[in-house]
C-alpha cells in the first residue's frame, strides 16, 4: 500500500502539537526581580528555565515580556 505524503504531513503536524514543538514560535525575555538571573528564548523552555531558577534560588519575583 502507497503512503499518501498529505497524510504523513498531516500527522507530523498533529504530532508536533502534541508535543510542544513546531508551531510555538513566540519569545520570552524573562527577568529575576531578586538578582540578575535573565533568560531569552522560546516560551516553552523560559518557562521551564524560570522554573528551574525556582528551584535553585527560591525566587518569586519575576519581569516577564515577549520579545
Amino acid at each position: 500500500m502507497k503512503k499518501d505524503p498529505m497524510d504523513e504531513k498531516l500527522l507530523d503536524e498533529q504530532l508536533g502539537k502534541v508535543q510542544g514543538g513546531g508551531t510555538d514560535k513566540r519569545y520570552l525575555l524573562i527577568s529575576c526581580l531578586q538578582c540578575d538571573w535573565k533568560y531569552e528564548g522560546r516560551e516553552d523552555m523560559a518557562k521551564y528555565a524560570q522554573d528551574m531558577h525556582f528551584k535553585a534560588r527560591k525566587h518569586t519575583q519575576y519581569d516577564v515580556k515577549y520579545v
